[in-house]
């Protein structure tokens, strides 16, 4: 799925929401049935929550997959992924909420809030904290981007617009996070004490094993990516870009098995949609089926906008009835 992707304060669930016998707010409530961690180190990218039997493939065409090694069913948490880096992208003073810049937080809050704090250098106006614990865990990451965001901001947001903006800050918030794990530096909220092997890798490392197939597409194919003010997608309102490195080998289906949507801290909650099969690659879809429902339309849109052509089983049942 798109590597670097957007949240919502309110997703559209791709399937009937009925279909999800629960619906997670944290890990604390979740069953025996699922591996866990403590509340781990965001920089090197420890998950959150790991379900027993989600594991990665390697697929010659699709590349690495999200797969099972055995029964997952209905309504399961799969996966809490935590961003390797994320940022606010709603327009500055548009709104009353604001995410908490410590990434070991990402809370949205209140910029009314009692405890809020902001940058005494005033760098930016989207730079937030909870309150003055998340700005001094955060102040190592922050040191990378303060100057930079004082020197270039206001100049950026103006000659380049809010989306060139955005992605150019994502950049910079990842290359803080790989400062920070060259440093060795670890905020002091975070525990790196793991309950098992992480069969996904992490932090920078996971970083460079991220690929697009982009290059393989000629000039021609490759429309440029649209815009937010362009895009027709409708899943709530848009409140935050951020880098996942795990949620990312999810594949689209027009029949997904799996759902993604953020919670209150930016953290991606995969669940499944169905009981899922072991061995069953889990699949999710990359925008709003009931928007585009037939077989034109839905490959027009992945062509659009992700550069391939639908071949799930959906697509190829449908291509056969109409050559029928």
């Amino acid at each position: 799925m798109p590597t670097i992707g957007q949240l919502y304060q309110l997703s559209k669930t791709e399937e009937e929401p009925s279909k999800l016998s629960h619906t997670y707010q944290d890990i604390g409530i979740l069953g025996p049935k699922a591996r866990k961690t403590p509340f781990a180190n965001p920089l090197t990218q420890a998950i959150l929550f790991l379900h027993l039997h989600l594991t990665q493939t390697h697929n010659a065409i699709k590349g690495r997959t999200l797969s099972t090694n055995g029964p997952i069913r209905t309504g399961e948490l799969l996966m809490a992924d935590l961003p390797y880096a994320v940022l606010p992208t709603v327009a500055t003073g548009s709104g009353d909420d604001f995410i908490c810049s410590n990434l070991g937080c990402s809370r949205r809050v209140s910029r009314h809030a009692t405890n809020s704090v902001t940058c005494e250098s005033n760098c930016s106006l989207d730079v937030w904290w909870c309150n003055e614990s998340c700005k001094n865990e955060d102040q190592s990451r922050h040191d990378f981007e303060c100057a930079w965001l004082k020197a270039y901001s206001p100049i950026l947001r103006q000659e380049v617009g809010d989306h060139d903006y955005y992605l150019l800050w994502i950049v910079v918030r990842i290359l803080a996070a790989r400062y920070l794990e060259l440093q060795g530096t670890t905020p002091t909220n975070i525990h790196h004490q793991f309950t098992f092997q992480d069969r996904f890798t992490s932090g920078w490392d996971g970083i460079q094993l991220l690929r697009t197939n982009r290059d393989s597409w000629p000039a021609s194919q490759k429309p440029s990516p649209p815009t937010p003010s362009e895009s027709t997608i409708t899943r709530g309102t848009e409140y935050g870009l951020a880098l996942f490195l795990r949620i990312t080998l999810a594949n689209h289906s027009c029949t997904p098995n799996v759902t993604h949507q953020a919670d209150d801290r930016g953290r991606m909650m995969v669940t499944a949609l169905r009981d899922i099969a072991p061995g069953e690659e889990c699949c999710t879809s990359y925008f709003d089926l009931s928007e585009y429902v037939d077989l034109q339309a839905r490959r027009q849109k992945t062509q659009d906008l992700f550069i391939f052509t639908c071949t799930c089983p959906r697509c190829l049942d449908e291509e056969a009835q109409l050559q029928k």
